[in-house]
Protein backbone atom coordinates (compact mmCIF):
# COMPACT_ATOMS: atom_id res chain seq x y z
CA UNK A 1 0.00 0.00 0.00
CA UNK A 2 1.39 3.27 -0.82
CA UNK A 3 0.99 6.09 1.72
CA UNK A 4 1.50 9.75 0.85
CA UNK A 5 2.11 12.90 2.88
CA UNK A 6 2.54 16.65 1.76
CA UNK A 7 3.64 19.47 3.68
CA UNK A 8 2.82 23.03 2.32
CA UNK A 9 4.66 26.01 3.52
CA UNK A 10 3.61 29.55 3.79
CA UNK A 11 6.16 32.50 4.62
CA UNK A 12 4.28 35.97 2.69
CA UNK A 13 5.95 37.94 4.78
CA UNK A 14 5.18 40.74 6.95
CA UNK A 15 2.45 42.84 6.36
CA UNK A 16 2.78 46.18 5.86
CA UNK A 17 6.22 45.73 4.34
CA UNK A 18 7.50 46.14 0.88
CA UNK A 19 8.35 42.81 0.60
CA UNK A 20 5.15 41.12 1.86
CA UNK A 21 3.83 38.64 -0.85
CA UNK A 22 -0.26 37.94 -0.21
CA UNK A 23 0.75 36.05 -3.62
CA UNK A 24 2.42 33.47 -1.57
CA UNK A 25 -1.29 32.76 0.42
CA UNK A 26 -3.09 32.13 -2.98
CA UNK A 27 -0.45 29.69 -4.29
CA UNK A 28 -0.80 27.37 -1.15
CA UNK A 29 -4.70 27.31 -1.27
CA UNK A 30 -4.20 26.77 -5.05
CA UNK A 31 -1.96 23.82 -4.13
CA UNK A 32 -4.32 22.33 -1.61
CA UNK A 33 -6.82 22.39 -3.99
CA UNK A 34 -5.46 20.68 -6.59
CA UNK A 35 -3.90 17.83 -4.48
CA UNK A 36 -7.51 16.98 -3.20
CA UNK A 37 -8.62 17.25 -6.86
CA UNK A 38 -9.40 13.82 -8.87
CA UNK A 39 -6.34 15.03 -10.82
CA UNK A 40 -4.40 15.88 -8.76
CA UNK A 41 -4.14 12.32 -7.01
CA UNK A 42 -7.34 12.67 -4.90
CA UNK A 43 -5.38 13.14 -1.69
CA UNK A 44 -7.31 12.78 1.65
CA UNK A 45 -7.47 16.10 4.04
CA UNK A 46 -5.31 13.93 6.47
CA UNK A 47 -2.37 13.89 3.84
CA UNK A 48 -2.43 17.35 3.25
CA UNK A 49 -0.27 19.75 6.04
CA UNK A 50 -0.25 23.01 6.06
CA UNK A 51 1.96 25.68 7.64
CA UNK A 52 1.59 29.17 7.37
CA UNK A 53 4.35 31.16 8.94
CA UNK A 54 5.64 28.21 10.85
CA UNK A 55 8.41 28.06 13.63
CA UNK A 56 11.45 25.95 12.68
CA UNK A 57 10.49 23.35 15.66
CA UNK A 58 7.31 22.86 13.16
CA UNK A 59 8.83 22.53 10.05
CA UNK A 60 11.41 20.38 11.27
CA UNK A 61 8.61 17.93 13.28
CA UNK A 62 6.79 17.89 9.86
CA UNK A 63 9.69 16.78 7.57
CA UNK A 64 10.05 13.51 9.87
CA UNK A 65 6.30 12.92 9.35
CA UNK A 66 7.42 12.68 5.48
CA UNK A 67 9.80 10.44 5.88
CA UNK A 68 6.87 7.54 7.44
CA UNK A 69 5.52 7.22 4.23
CA UNK A 70 6.31 6.05 0.72
CA UNK A 71 6.41 9.16 -1.11
CA UNK A 72 6.09 12.77 0.11
CA UNK A 73 5.97 16.49 -1.43
CA UNK A 74 7.14 19.61 0.04
CA UNK A 75 5.82 22.73 -1.40
CA UNK A 76 7.51 26.47 0.60
CA UNK A 77 5.93 29.78 -0.96
CA UNK A 78 7.27 32.48 0.76
CA UNK A 79 10.76 34.78 1.22
CA UNK A 80 14.54 33.57 0.71
CA UNK A 81 16.87 32.51 0.07
CA UNK A 82 19.70 34.41 1.21
CA UNK A 83 23.61 32.70 2.23
CA UNK A 84 24.45 32.04 6.15
CA UNK A 85 27.85 31.53 5.68
CA UNK A 86 29.68 28.42 3.75
CA UNK A 87 27.98 26.64 1.56
CA UNK A 88 24.58 27.15 3.62
CA UNK A 89 21.64 28.82 1.69
CA UNK A 90 18.49 29.79 3.95
CA UNK A 91 14.66 30.38 3.07
CA UNK A 92 12.43 32.66 5.86
CA UNK A 93 9.97 30.73 7.38
CA UNK A 94 8.75 33.13 9.94
CA UNK A 95 10.21 37.16 10.54
CA UNK A 96 12.48 35.57 12.92
CA UNK A 97 13.66 32.36 11.67
CA UNK A 98 15.03 30.37 8.69
CA UNK A 99 15.63 26.74 7.29
CA UNK A 100 18.68 25.60 5.21
CA UNK A 101 17.49 24.58 2.03
CA UNK A 102 18.98 21.06 2.52
CA UNK A 103 16.61 20.37 5.33
CA UNK A 104 13.64 20.92 2.85
CA UNK A 105 15.46 18.19 0.52
CA UNK A 106 14.67 15.49 3.12
CA UNK A 107 11.56 13.36 3.09
CA UNK A 108 10.37 10.20 2.17
CA UNK A 109 12.41 7.95 -0.45
CA UNK A 110 10.10 9.45 -3.01
CA UNK A 111 10.30 12.53 -2.49
CA UNK A 112 9.50 15.92 -4.63
CA UNK A 113 10.28 19.66 -3.56
CA UNK A 114 8.86 22.75 -5.15
CA UNK A 115 10.07 25.48 -4.34
CA UNK A 116 8.28 29.07 -5.62
CA UNK A 117 10.60 31.81 -3.35
CA UNK A 118 13.31 34.54 -4.54
CA UNK A 119 9.85 36.21 -5.09
CA UNK A 120 9.67 40.32 -6.24
CA UNK A 121 6.39 42.20 -6.76
CA UNK A 122 6.13 42.66 -10.35
CA UNK A 123 3.22 43.99 -12.86
CA UNK A 124 0.22 42.00 -12.66
CA UNK A 125 0.07 39.87 -15.84
CA UNK A 126 -2.05 36.70 -15.24
CA UNK A 127 -5.23 35.58 -15.83
CA UNK A 128 -7.50 33.40 -14.95
CA UNK A 129 -9.16 31.87 -11.44
CA UNK A 130 -7.33 28.57 -11.12
CA UNK A 131 -10.10 27.57 -8.18
CA UNK A 132 -12.87 27.26 -10.14
CA UNK A 133 -10.77 25.58 -13.11
CA UNK A 134 -9.53 23.13 -10.64
CA UNK A 135 -13.14 22.48 -9.11
CA UNK A 136 -14.68 21.93 -12.84
CA UNK A 137 -12.22 19.47 -13.46
CA UNK A 138 -12.94 17.08 -10.45
CA UNK A 139 -16.38 16.61 -12.06
CA UNK A 140 -14.96 15.03 -14.80
CA UNK A 141 -12.94 12.80 -13.39
CA UNK A 142 -13.20 9.48 -11.09
CA UNK A 143 -11.69 10.06 -7.31
CA UNK A 144 -11.14 6.39 -6.68
CA UNK A 145 -10.11 5.20 -9.97
CA UNK A 146 -7.52 8.70 -10.05
CA UNK A 147 -6.12 8.02 -6.83
CA UNK A 148 -5.37 3.97 -7.73
CA UNK A 149 -3.58 5.19 -10.60
CA UNK A 150 -1.64 7.86 -9.14
CA UNK A 151 -0.62 5.19 -6.59
CA UNK A 152 0.25 2.28 -9.15
CA UNK A 153 2.47 4.62 -11.28
CA UNK A 154 4.25 5.88 -7.69
CA UNK A 155 5.17 1.73 -7.16
CA UNK A 156 6.59 2.21 -10.83
CA UNK A 157 8.90 4.96 -9.62
CA UNK A 158 12.49 4.50 -8.90
CA UNK A 159 13.70 6.36 -5.20
CA UNK A 160 15.07 9.66 -5.81
CA UNK A 161 14.37 13.30 -5.15
CA UNK A 162 13.25 15.93 -7.60
CA UNK A 163 13.27 19.52 -6.49
CA UNK A 164 11.71 22.22 -8.80
CA UNK A 165 12.71 25.94 -8.05
CA UNK A 166 10.80 29.20 -9.77
CA UNK A 167 14.04 30.81 -11.52
CA UNK A 168 17.48 30.14 -10.98
CA UNK A 169 20.40 31.73 -8.90
CA UNK A 170 20.46 35.67 -8.69
CA UNK A 171 16.98 36.05 -10.42
CA UNK A 172 13.41 36.85 -8.68
CA UNK A 173 10.08 35.49 -9.09
CA UNK A 174 7.73 37.36 -10.13
CA UNK A 175 4.15 37.55 -8.93
CA UNK A 176 0.56 38.66 -8.81
CA UNK A 177 -0.59 39.66 -5.24
CA UNK A 178 -4.16 38.03 -6.59
CA UNK A 179 -3.43 35.24 -8.52
CA UNK A 180 -0.28 34.22 -6.94
CA UNK A 181 3.61 33.67 -8.25
CA UNK A 182 4.46 33.09 -12.30
CA UNK A 183 5.82 29.98 -11.47
CA UNK A 184 3.07 28.23 -9.35
CA UNK A 185 0.15 29.62 -11.14
CA UNK A 186 2.00 28.45 -14.32
CA UNK A 187 2.23 25.12 -12.89
CA UNK A 188 -1.10 24.70 -11.99
CA UNK A 189 -2.48 26.33 -15.25
CA UNK A 190 -0.79 23.98 -17.00
CA UNK A 191 -1.79 21.15 -15.61
CA UNK A 192 -5.65 22.50 -15.96
CA UNK A 193 -4.63 22.93 -20.06
CA UNK A 194 -3.41 19.15 -19.68
CA UNK A 195 -6.14 17.44 -18.16
CA UNK A 196 -8.59 19.90 -20.60
CA UNK A 197 -6.86 19.36 -23.79
CA UNK A 198 -7.17 15.90 -24.43
CA UNK A 199 -3.60 14.97 -23.69
CA UNK A 200 -4.66 12.15 -21.69
CA UNK A 201 -5.96 10.36 -24.69
CA UNK A 202 -4.66 6.98 -24.29
CA UNK A 203 -4.55 3.18 -25.25
CA UNK A 204 -4.81 3.00 -21.48
CA UNK A 205 -7.63 3.62 -18.89
CA UNK A 206 -5.46 6.73 -17.43
CA UNK A 207 -3.05 9.25 -18.22
CA UNK A 208 -0.09 10.88 -16.15
CA UNK A 209 1.51 14.14 -16.13
CA UNK A 210 4.27 13.71 -14.55
CA UNK A 211 6.40 16.68 -12.14
CA UNK A 212 9.11 16.81 -15.16
CA UNK A 213 6.56 17.38 -18.02
CA UNK A 214 4.37 20.03 -15.97
CA UNK A 215 7.94 21.58 -15.11
CA UNK A 216 8.53 21.91 -18.52
CA UNK A 217 5.64 23.23 -19.26
CA UNK A 218 5.92 25.62 -16.88
CA UNK A 219 8.89 27.22 -17.06
CA UNK A 220 8.57 28.30 -20.94
CA UNK A 221 5.22 29.89 -19.76
CA UNK A 222 7.31 31.61 -16.85
CA UNK A 223 10.00 32.85 -18.80
CA UNK A 224 7.52 34.49 -21.56
CA UNK A 225 5.62 36.17 -18.53
CA UNK A 226 8.76 37.73 -17.35
CA UNK A 227 9.96 38.62 -20.31
CA UNK A 228 13.08 36.28 -19.79
CA UNK A 229 14.34 37.67 -16.92
CA UNK A 230 12.76 34.61 -14.65
CA UNK A 231 14.10 30.85 -15.52
CA UNK A 232 12.83 27.83 -13.57
CA UNK A 233 14.80 24.88 -13.14
CA UNK A 234 14.97 21.56 -12.00
CA UNK A 235 16.84 19.49 -10.35
CA UNK A 236 16.05 15.16 -10.94
CA UNK A 237 17.45 12.09 -11.52
CA UNK A 238 18.76 11.40 -15.08
CA UNK A 239 16.84 8.11 -16.15
CA UNK A 240 13.30 6.40 -14.44
CA UNK A 241 9.85 7.15 -14.25
CA UNK A 242 9.59 10.70 -13.11
CA UNK A 243 7.05 11.23 -9.70
CA UNK A 244 3.43 12.09 -11.13
CA UNK A 245 1.99 15.71 -10.85
CA UNK A 246 -1.66 15.28 -12.19
CA UNK A 247 -3.67 12.37 -13.68
CA UNK A 248 -6.40 11.23 -15.48
CA UNK A 249 -8.47 8.40 -15.25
Amino acid sequence: MVTRKALLIANPGQQGYSDYSEGVNRDIQNYASFLRSPSGGDWQERSIEILHKPSLSQVRAGIQRLKQCNYSELIFCGQGPHASGGKSTLVDINNHEAIDLTELREGSPKHTVILDCWRGIEAPVLTGDLESEIAEASKLHNAAECSQYYDAYLERCSAGTVVMYSCSVNERSGEDETLGGYYSFSLLKRAQEWIKGGQAQSPRRYSILTVSSAHDDAAMAVRALSEGRQTPRIEKPRTGNYFPFAVVA
